[in-house]
């Protein structure tokens, strides 16, 4: 049986696609992961049954086994498809004295049957490929095909970055034919001058300082603008879309773009010089000296080739880390944006537990990964050091053998030094390609994966109609909605009530167009959600719950929501909400500091510094969930107050008892009993 070929995982949740990728492979229909991935978009992760569904789209015939010993085995071929310690799938590759298994997490791993028995959770799913199955290739282009659509990375390097390469790679070319000038004048007139000599040397330090300043600029530039790229291209894309990545996973991705662009900017046109190079002064030297030179330029290139047998366990090992780094970050972060409640409920220590276990997988990881690295290292400069020794002697015995040459015998000597220049410095551009590369397709994976925006749209009014919606998540069995028909009319002030879990806040998404997944129609002041965007920033305003403070000042809060407001409105509308005693401090309210979520202001406070834009601003829509939850009844109905006095359409998630009474319309959400409309 072949040896199944690794597909390592982009985030925790995508294991079954990688399991089917694995198989899939092993039969000769090369697939990605993101190709599969496609087919079933689930943010819990893929079931037995889904496996089985995508497998017969490509004409595998699966079957599910329940298996309660090994003798179960006997009778089904691998490769297999392993449920693996109750929350995760692995691809069996053998079954003998000991077993080898793929895991998506960490590769193969080699166990014995005791430590098998011990993780296998009892259903594997055998494949057999029906009389439609095709094998596929895939086009060795397709990255450079994805690295194109992703239209992040620019190769416009400037020109006096270009024209420094081209001369610091003219003065590697001639500093052979100089110096062996330089021995032929030598020997013949008894008598040099080292002025031309010492000239070449000053010339070339300048370029090479220049050019590293180039180098770095080109990199810093790139990442500006690539990671703005990234960023932008994230921030525009609806919830629903990032929910499947963890904010630790996407960071990890973003802050991986650094060694893709210094690959891009440094290590790509190093290849590309040092090829133009290497056959320059290869023709050089078989016009010159002939057949000898030859010899030189395959020996200098077998260095280079055998030096390239690190690459494809480097790409391997660099895959195994990003994924580690990548869960470990996604623990970090869950652990600094919920220590709060980590800490007030006691689970500081048991959550440090799985930092540690995280960090320590990591490690283990990026260890592996560096030796080899070291290794690979390690290589090259032992073959500098052994052609550097090599061509030493030959020369030496050249000049011995032949002294009336030694003109051409430096030349030989300096010009190999040269060659295996561009060789190693090829080379070692592929290594760090190997180490960049399983970061460059985790992050292009991501960015191609996000749907494109559509223009946003002005809306006309307030005006809110929604006929025969139906709406259900892909995890859930039953629709939250069916045929919900309801219209808003401009200005009027709508009750969304119902117990947990009816569709209070679904609904709200439906009606911004967060959700697009549904059957029906929503038309949002003349405007189709499923087709084009609303402004959620100049006609519509959403108070979610919990609302969100950045870290800063009031104003700097404010500003990212209202091109322009008046400072004397702001204080007279804190005032009215009870907010003055935070204006006793401070001279000038709008300076008023922030930290991040409003830690240093009670619950009540920051629900009320968050209502304040929605007092402010001029919107068609505005959308309360939950405005007066953390607040005392004397709060709650000066905020009741004032948001009557809204002129907009007004929608609000509540069960106060004020609201409900005093509202036009109340939608009654009952969850799979329907829902109801109620007019006051």
């Amino acid at each position: 049986m072949r040896k199944i070929k690794e597909e390592i995982q982009f985030q925790q949740n995508d294991c079954g696609p990688c399991c089917l990728s694995m198989i899939l492979n092993y039969y000769d229909y090369q697939i990605t992961v993101p190709e599969l991935s496609s087919q079933l978009s689930k943010k819990n992760g893929w079931s037995m049954l889904d496996l089985k569904t995508v497998a017969a789209k490509y004409y595998l015939q699966s079957n599910v086994f329940k298996i309660t010993d090994l003798k179960g085995f006997d009778k089904l071929q691998c490769p297999l498809v392993l449920f693996w310690e109750s929350s995760h799938f692995v691809v069996l590759e053998s079954i003998s004295e000991n077993i080898v298994i793929v895991d998506p997490s960490i590769g193969h791993v080699k166990l014995n049957r005791n430590e098998f028995n011990q993780k296998f959770s009892g259903f594997a799913m055998s494949f057999v490929k029906n009389e439609h199955f095709q094998k596929r290739k895939l086009s060795k282009l397709r990255y450079v095909k994805e690295f194109n659509k992703a239209e992040v990375w620019s190769l416009n390097f400037s020109k006096k970055y270009l024209l420094l390469l081209l001369i610091y790679n003219m003065l590697l070319f001639l500093a052979p034919v100089v110096i062996s000038l330089f021995i032929s004048d030598l020997q013949k007139s008894k008598a040099y001058n080292l002025i031309w000599l010492a000239l070449l040397l000053f010339v070339v330090a300048i370029v090479v300082f220049l050019l590293e300043r180039e180098k770095a600029s080109a990199v810093l530039k790139l990442e500006r603008d690539s990671t703005y790229k990234i960023y932008q291209k994230i921030m525009f894309q609806k919830d629903s879309t990032l929910s499947k990545y963890h904010s630790g996973d996407i960071l990890t991705r973003i802050f991986s773009n650094s060694e893709i662009c210094r690959f891009i900017s440094i290590d790509l046109p190093n290849i590309v010089s040092s090829v133009i190079l290497f056959t320059t002064v290869s023709l050089y030297l078989v016009y010159r000296i002939g057949h000898l030179s030859i010899f030189l330029i395959f020996f200098v290139l077998s260095i280079g080739i055998l030096n390239g047998i690190f690459v494809k366990p480097l790409i391997g090992l660099s895959k195994k880390e990003g994924y580690k780094l990548s869960d470990f970050r996604s623990v970090s972060n869950d652990g600094i944006t919920s220590h709060g409640y980590l800490f007030n409920s006691g689970a500081i220590k048991n959550y440090l537990n799985k930092f540690l276990n995280s960090l320590s997988s990591y490690i283990q990881f990026s260890d592996e990964k560096n030796k080899f690295e070291a290794l690979a290292t390690t290589a090259q400069q032992a073959s500098n050091l052994f052609f550097s020794m090599l061509i030493s002697l030959l020369g030496l015995s050249l000049v011995i053998l032949f002294p009336k040459s030694s003109g051409n015998v430096s030349l030989l000597m300096s010009s190999g030094m040269i060659l295996v220049t561009p060789v190693m410095s090829v080379v070692s551009s592929i290594v760090n390609f190997a180490v960049s590369y399983p970061s460059f397709i985790r992050l292009v994976e991501l960015i191609n994966s996000l749907e494109h925006v559509s223009d946003e749209q002005i809306m006309e009014n307030g005006e809110i109609e929604i006929s025969n919606l139906s709406f259900k998540y892909p995890e859930m069995k039953y629709n939250i909605f069916h045929n919900f028909t309801v219209k808003i009319s401009q200005g009027e002030q709508v009750i969304i009530t119902g117990a947990s879990g009816t569709g209070k806040t679904t609904l709200i998404n439906l009606i911004l167009g967060l959700e697009e997944e549904y059957e029906g129609e929503v038309i949002v002041g003349g405007v189709n959600t499923k087709l084009s965007n609303l402004d959620l920033r100049k006609d519509v305003c959403y108070i979610s719950q919990p609302s969100k403070l950045f870290k800063g000042t009031l104003k700097e809060n404010l500003e990212l929501y209202l091109d322009s407001y008046h400072y004397d409105e702001l204080v007279k509308l804190s005032d009215k909400i009870g907010l003055s005693e935070l204006m006793n401090d401070i001279s000038n309210f709008e300076n008023i500091l922030l930290l991040e979520d409003g830690r240093n202001f009670s619950l009540g406070q920051r629900q009320r510094l968050t209502l304040l834009r929605a007092f402010l601003g001029k919107y068609k829509l505005v959308i309360f969930d939950e405005p007066t939850s953390n607040l005392d009844f004397s709060h709650a109905k000066q905020i009741f107050s004032l948001i009557e006095k809204i002129d907009a359409t007004k929608i609000i998630i509540t069960h106060d008892k004020q609201f409900l009474d005093s509202s036009q319309t109340i939608i009654d959400l009952g969850g799979q009993n329907g829902y109801k409309i109620m007019q006051n």
